[in-house]
Formats: structure tokens, C-alpha cells, sequence
């Protein structure tokens, strides 16, 4: 019995340890507090919900991603969309999105990493369409940027 008592004693450090190099290799903390969302989604993501400060990359599904963010903005979360033109209105508000701490931007041209950098120093939440044909990892010392911002303000990025 004291043997099994020690070696768990013993695995206490350890797990923290190993915890400790997971943040540091991930650049995020695995106790960062976590936006609920949907009660169906809540045994699909890790931690019942969105993590602050993590970006989630997610089917090109309107209906998902209106899902994802609907419980936030009903808590009061400001939430961003970006580069999504043919996203309305009418259809957030459906999925109960607060259309007043909703904001839209339909087109943020050539410059659309520097333009959701930029929101996401302001908005927990925030969605965005990259332009077909742009590759976020071309976007080097910006996209690192963006990640860094991302962990800094605990905002979500759902990609």
C-alpha cells in the first residue's frame, strides 16, 4: 500500500512537469478557461468548450460555425466575422447570435491576416474565410504574430 501511495506522490511531479513542457512547446496554457458553446459539442471538444486563446480550423458549414459561436454572444461575447460576404444577419440571429455584439466584415481585401490580427485585439470570438488561394503560412512572421495575439488576449479563432 505505501508503494502504491509513493509511486502516485512521485507521479504528481511528473504530470506537472509534463504539463509545464506542453505549454511551453504549444506556447499556450492547458488550464486556459474555456468559452461554452453548445451543450452537442461540449464531449467533442476538449475542456467541454473553446479554449481561449486557440484556433480552431473547421468545415467550410455556416450552420457550424454559427453554432460554435452562438452560446459565447448569448453570454455576451463580442464576435467578429470575417470575410464571409454571404453570411447574413438574418441567419446568425437564427442560430442566437446577439446581432448587437456582432460585427461583420465582408470583404477585408489583400491585407486579410493584418485586418483579423487586428479584430482579434478586441473580440473574443472571431471568425474568418481566408480568400481561396491565400495560405496563412506564407503569411510568416504574421500568422506568427496573429498565434501570439491569439495566446496574449485569450481570443478564438475559428478558421
Amino acid at each position: 500500500m505505501r508503494a502504491i501511495v509513493r509511486d502516485q506522490v512521485q507521479a504528481v511531479p511528473d504530470i506537472h512537469a509534463l504539463r509545464d513542457r506542453l505549454e511551453r512547446m504549444q506556447g499556450r496554457r492547458m488550464d486556459a478557461p474555456v468559452l461554452p458553446t453548445h451543450p452537442a459539442f461540449t464531449s467533442l471538444l476538449p475542456g467541454g468548450g473553446l479554449r481561449s486563446g486557440s484556433a480552431y480550423a473547421i468545415a467550410r458549414s455556416s450552420s457550424l460555425l454559427l453554432a460554435l459561436m452562438a452560446r459565447p454572444s448569448q453570454d455576451g461575447a463580442w464576435c467578429g466575422v470575417i470575410g464571409m460576404p454571404e453570411l447574413g444577419a438574418e441567419a446568425a440571429e437564427k442560430y442566437g447570435l446577439d446581432l448587437d455584439r456582432l460585427v461583420f466584415i465582408p470583404d477585408p481585401g489583400p491585407r486579410w491576416l493584418a485586418v483579423t490580427a487586428t479584430i482579434t485585439e478586441v473580440l473574443p470570438v472571431v471568425a474568418v474565410r481566408p480568400p481561396q488561394g491565400s495560405n496563412a503560412a506564407r503569411g510568416g512572421a504574421e500568422a506568427t504574430r496573429l498565434a501570439a495575439r491569439l495566446r496574449d488576449r485569450g481570443t478564438v479563432l475559428l478558421v
